[in-house]
């Protein structure tokens, strides 16, 4: 072989090498993509575009921050036939969801609960079952026959299971034959409001909702006696998928979302979940939820 041939074949082995060298360079500088996934009815009371428009100039922020290793988009899902496909597509890696919504669907969409929300430091709710005449309602039996408010704000499934359970622990078979009426509404303000005015007998709110509009008007605190406490839960859960496996996105994320208070446009995603901070889950975290499923009648879990 003469030494011309010799040389042109190492040169274009060289310049081959180059290529792939090439080629490997610019696919690790291509950012990766990844879907943040949030369920509609977490933002209960909120303008849904409004919602849309906060997030994705949040995820923008944190793609510009980002830009060289990673492309994020945020989607708000409406039913989880949608979560499902971008699932199946390899796209979503993260995905917020209420706790009972997290139990129906964690094994068939392989979840695994990473962070949950906080509120002044609270992690946990409780709900209030309300009464307006403490003098003629004394326990649950005594509102056979009564209408009872039941609100379907954020988790709609909770305040229902409890119910169930209360009814349990007191020998009530049917609730829906032992009160006169069950009225569900996501207004929890109303609910207490109608409670006030007497348009019903009883409700089921969360604390927090009635410490607020009592502080705002003391004759609701006056008026209106707790007739029993649920135990405390958490009510959301943010969780990564089948699809973000590897360590280094994951830590990325996790810094992400511990801090996203600090981010301006983080913090008005927050506000608008009406949570301050996003803290890591713990294990124990679901036990209170758990006990209350095997209490109640829920059947679809």
């Amino acid at each position: 072989m003469s030494k011309y041939k010799v040389y042109r074949n190492f040169l274009s082995e060289v310049i081959l090498v180059l290529i792939l060298i090439s080629s490997f360079v610019g696919a690790q500088n291509v950012p990766k993509h990844y879907t943040v996934g949030i369920m509609k009815n977490l933002f209960n009371d909120v303008n849904i575009n409004d919602a849309s428009v906060i997030c994705n100039i949040w995820i923008k922020a944190l793609n510009e921050l980002n830009k060289s290793k990673y492309d994020l988009s945020v989607k708000i899902f409406d039913d989880f036939n949608e979560v499902q496909k971008s699932e199946n597509e390899g796209k979503l890696a993260v995905i917020a969801l209420n706790v009972s919504d997290y139990i129906k669907y964690k094994n068939k969409l392989k979840l695994e609960p990473e962070f949950i929300p906080a509120y002044k430091g609270a992690t946990k709710y409780r709900y209030l079952m309300l009464v307006r005449e403490k003098e003629k309602f004394k326990s649950i039996t005594d509102l056979k026959g009564a209408s009872i408010g039941i609100t379907e704000k954020y988790d709609y499934t909770i305040p229902g299971m409890w119910l169930d359970a209360v009814c349990a622990d007191n020998k009530i078979p049917e609730k829906e034959k032992f009160f006169k009426e069950i009225i569900k509404t996501p207004n929890e303000s109303k609910l207490i409001l109608n409670l006030f005015f007497g348009k019903i007998d009883a409700c089921i709110v969360p604390e927090n909702t009635f410490l607020f509009m009592a502080e705002l008007n003391p004759q609701i605190k006056k008026r209106l006696t707790i007739l029993k406490y649920s135990p405390y839960y958490i009510i959301t859960v943010i969780c990564f998928t089948n699809n973000f496996l590897n360590k280094k996105d994951r830590e990325f994320f996790q810094k992400k979302a511990l801090d996203m208070q600090k981010l301006v446009y983080g913090q008005q995603v927050l506000t608008l979940m009406k949570i301050d901070q996003i803290v890591l889950y713990h294990k124990d975290d679901l036990n209170s939820f758990l006990q209350l499923l095997k209490v109640s009648k829920h059947t679809s879990y």
